[in-house]
């Protein structure tokens, strides 16, 4: 009797921060990521993937219940948040069979939750909460991050991760200085190949490789660095356009860790050297691991999708960090890869898909892949269909995403509807209204604009209804009402 096939592994594989115009395939000449081109030259890659809540917190939640933020009640960072979700991602991987394990970021409360994963390894970066003196002892760092116990555990008994100076949430750039094996994201990749050596080899596995980079501090190995401040008389300028001086945007930089300014011309290249070499230094870590996949014979039973938590807007419009309406906060990059053809026979996947898709569709669409079955208590969908070339041009799927974010006065809503954004400041009231099929860049602001007034007021229309029962009171007698008080976290709508 021949012995039955095993299930297909999954493998999620998440960047911190990284923008989706941050690969070579996405159009950017400038930047070296050859796994992730490969990925997407074999795979299947998403033109239109988004973080409706661009910050880690919010992000995550969404990802790891399937919940849009409204549903999650989170809207904002916001550290200490409830995650007692119907459905966790860890959960219905292990509730089906799967071994489950987590390696590197996951940003989750109480710090060491398990989510339904079997075993966490954890490195979240710097997390200003557990950083506080006053947490218990056993929600601080020195009991929650592995990576820097492995890290005192090398020799390096006294080292911490604020030894270089450089903050977790700044623009400032230079070199790791240690050697590029206790580089933190060598570290995630060392995990996961002693993952590969130790599981049970008999059972399908669920693992996540989520890497804290590049998420400031832009700390690359000094090669990776080094490869890009050689070239930076190459690397273009993020753009700013002339509506960033009239929001109060454009002004010279006053903190490392601005979220708003124009910065000086070598400050801005060390950053970009900073961001680009981090960028390069995962995509020939996610290489080494896939590498050792291969050694395993796993490769070709496994699907891997990559994906990044939320975007950083690098200075462009004279903006840091993310937490903003704009595509650099917003539009990530998905790619999934299933080079064994797991998903479907030989010649079915497409290679692109222009839909829009967001965070919480992922956890349905894992269980759809895996077993068949449709989740319940979710508000994702499953993307599966929207992959197949026998089944996309019969899908219904949603046409647009309501977005937002708390960020103090700079606190926003936002409409993504085909190819056009509209974009409420809540605390303000300021409006933009973006055509990203001709200005993906947002250059252009339109909502002066009378030839697309009809849009706006479409757009516009379909946020008053999205808000017309929130908490905050944002809309009176179907219209938006500015300056209404706002928190991180709002009353959770619970789905039954």
């Amino acid at each position: 009797m021949s012995e039955e096939k095993k299930a297909a592994n999954v493998i999620l594989i998440m960047a911190d921060q990284l923008r989706y115009d941050m690969i070579g395939r996405h159009g950017n000449s400038h930047i070296s990521t050859p796994t992730l081109n490969q990925m997407i030259d074999q795979g299947v890659d998403f033109n239109h993937y988004y973080t409706a809540t661009p910050s880690c917190i919010p992000a995550r939640a969404s990802l790891m219940s399937g919940l849009k933020q409204t549903n999650t009640g989170i809207v904002g960072y916001e550290e200490g948040a409830d995650w007692n979700f119907p459905n966790l991602l860890g959960q219905v991987f292990s509730d089906r069979g799967y071994y489950a394990k987590a390696i590197g970021k996951l940003h989750v409360y109480p710090p060491r939750k398990l989510c339904g994963f079997h075993h966490v390894s954890l490195h979240d970066g710097y997390l200003h909460d557990a950083r506080l003196y006053s947490k218990s002892v056993r929600e601080t760092y020195e009991r929650t991050d592995d990576y820097l116990i492995w890290l005192r555990n090398q020799g390096k008994a006294s080292m911490d991760l604020t030894d270089m100076g450089l903050d977790c949430n700044s623009w400032v750039a230079h070199p790791f200085n240690e050697e590029e094996r206790l580089h933190p994201t060598n570290w995630v990749s060392q995990e996961g190949i002693d993952f590969l050596d130790q599981r049970d080899p008999s059972l399908p596995f669920f693992l996540t490789l989520s890497y804290a980079r590049p998420h400031s501090p832009l700390d690359p190995p000094e090669r990776y660095f080094n490869q890009y401040y050689n070239q930076l008389v190459d690397l273009p300028f993020p753009k700013i356009a002339e509506w960033a001086a009239e929001l109060g945007f454009d002004h010279p930089v006053e903190k490392v860790d601005a979220l708003t300014g124009r910065l000086s011309e070598h400050d801005m290249r060390r950053m970009l050297a900073g961001y680009y070499g981090s960028i390069t230094h995962i995509d020939h870590q996610i290489n080494r691991f896939l590498m050792k996949l291969q050694e395993h014979e796993e490769l070709e039973n496994s699907i891997i999708l990559f994906i990044s938590d939320h975007g950083e807007q690098l200075g462009e419009h004279a903006l840091f960090r993310k937490g903003y309406p704009y595509q650099g906060s917003t539009h990530i990059p998905l790619i999934v890869y299933d080079p064994g053809e797991n998903i479907t026979p030989a010649g079915n996947l497409r290679t692109e898909v222009d839909a829009i898709v967001e965070h919480r569709d992922i956890l349905p669409t894992l269980v759809d892949m895996i077993s068949g079955e449709k989740l319940e208590n979710v508000d994702g969908e499953s993307f599966l269909p929207l992959m197949k070339k026998d089944e996309w041009e019969s899908i219904a799927w949603r046409k647009s995403l309501h977005g937002e974010h708390v960020l103090s006065d700079y606190s926003n809503q936002f409409i993504l509807k085909d190819s056009y954004k509209y974009i409420w400041y809540s605390q303000t009231g300021v409006e933009q209204f973006f055509h990203l099929a001709e200005d993906p860049n947002e250059m252009q602001d339109l909502i002066a604009d009378d030839d697309y007034a009809e849009k706006i007021r479409e757009l516009k229309s379909e946020l008053i209804s999205e808000l017309n029962d929130r908490p905050e009171g944002f809309v009176q007698e179907n219209e938006l009402i500015a300056g209404r008080q706002q928190v991180n976290l709002i009353n959770r709508q619970v789905k039954n």
